[in-house]
């Protein structure tokens, strides 16, 4: 206590501080325990989110491993709209393409093997034959022989035919030229005319000249591919038509035929490699079911340039 400037008394207050520290300490302890829950907590969450975030992606991993393994066929569960699920459609999208060419392959190798198998099989029956006769009849063995040849030539060209397919599938940057297409319709006219006229089909020519700018080895051979198709399969004093006309985005190739036709259910799979409408009528003309899959690729390549 002060009296003007002098101090007159002092009061000291004591009190214990005990029960206050205590009291921090089990504040302290409640805190450390609060964290300790909240962060196993957040741990376990954490873990949970990002299990059930990742599920998608190991189940792609585990489907890249089956089809390392030869299981094309896999499918992986697509959740939610984010980028994992897009991912996930990527690659159902992607095995859907694989097992279609897988299955192509597949297809390719059996129908490759069934067309090179009939031509052989024919001239292992044929030499069988020469072999177990006596060849006393000259005739009968020069038809032999004729048979065999024909047989090599169907092999053979069922061979060129398989190696210029491989060719265009994995032709890239193909040699491009300015030429007019007039002259190119011209030549396959005058080629396929030999044929023609052994069928008494006359071919009507209507062209004029259309600068284009593409590979002329293989337009010539995608012209005459369809055009010898057209004469093939004309009936005998029949003709086709052949005229080019200008577009404005280079030029329209009209081929008309007067023949048998191609029924409506058989158009969407005419250029499927060895697809023939029928079997035996191509065997007479000497078909091989890929004349059109050339005119396919080399029209598909022409789209990529």
């Amino acid at each position: 206590m002060l009296i003007g400037d002098n101090v007159k008394g002092v009061v000291l207050f004591l009190t214990p501080i005990d029960d206050i520290y205590n009291k921090i300490i089990i504040i302290e302890k409640r805190l450390f325990t609060i964290s300790l829950f909240i962060l196993t907590l957040v741990t376990l969450i954490g873990y949970f989110i990002s299990t059930y975030a990742t599920r998608p992606i190991y189940s792609v991993i585990d489907a890249i491993e089956n089809m390392a393994e030869g299981n094309l066929k896999q499918r992986v569960e697509v959740i939610g709209n984010d980028e994992i699920a897009r991912l996930c459609m990527a690659f159902n999208e992607m095995n859907e393409k694989i097992t279609t060419i897988d299955s192509e392959r597949r297809q390719f190798v059996a129908d490759a093997s069934h067309e090179l198998k009939s031509p052989l099989a024919s001239i292992n029956v044929l030499v069988e034959s020469l072999i177990s006769s006596e060849l006393s009849n000259k005739d009968m063995a020069m038809e032999f022989l004729q048979d065999i040849h024909s047989e090599i030539s169907r092999l053979s060209n069922i061979v060129n035919n398989l190696l210029e397919l491989t060719k265009l599938e994995g032709s890239f940057g193909v040699k491009v030229e300015k030429f007019d297409l007039n002259d190119v319709c011209l030549q396959v006219v005058k080629r396929v005319g030999y044929i023609a006229k052994t069928k008494n089909v006359e071919i009507f020519y209507d062209g004029q000249s259309v600068e284009i700018e593409a590979n002329r080895d293989n337009i010539f051979r995608a012209l005459y591919n369809v055009v010898e198709n057209a004469v093939k399969y004309s009936y005998e004093y029949g003709r086709v038509d052949f005229w080019v006309e200008k577009d404005s985005r280079g030029a329209i190739i009209h081929i008309k035929d007067h023949g048998v036709g191609i029924p409506e259910e058989d158009i969407p799979k005419i250029f499927e490699r060895f697809y023939r409408v029928d079997k035996t009528r191509d065997r007479k003309t000497g078909g091989s079911g890929l004349g059109l899959s050339i005119v396919n690729e080399i029209i598909k390549n022409i789209m990529v340039i």
